[in-house]
């Protein structure tokens, strides 16, 4: 029953990307959203990005960067 079989994770900052790749090699079959800050982007996303981008099973992982203002 929508959205209860939703999963919210929180591990570290700029961890988002790679445990949504962890997500979708093990749930193939759900859609995976990552959410990440702009500047936790530049400073650990990256890598995560590119590591998602090089593994051949990441076929439906969708990562946002939202930017925030002051």
């Amino acid at each position: 029953m929508a959205p209860l079989n939703a999963v919210d994770t929180c591990l570290c900052m700029g961890a988002s990307i790679t445990i949504g790749s962890g997500l979708q090699i093990v749930e193939q079959d759900r859609k995976i959203v990552a959410f990440l800050g702009d500047s936790t982007f530049f400073h650990t996303g990256i890598p995560g990005l590119i590591n998602a981008v090089i593994m051949e099973p990441i076929k439906r992982l969708w990562f946002l960067i939202i930017e925030l203002q002051a």
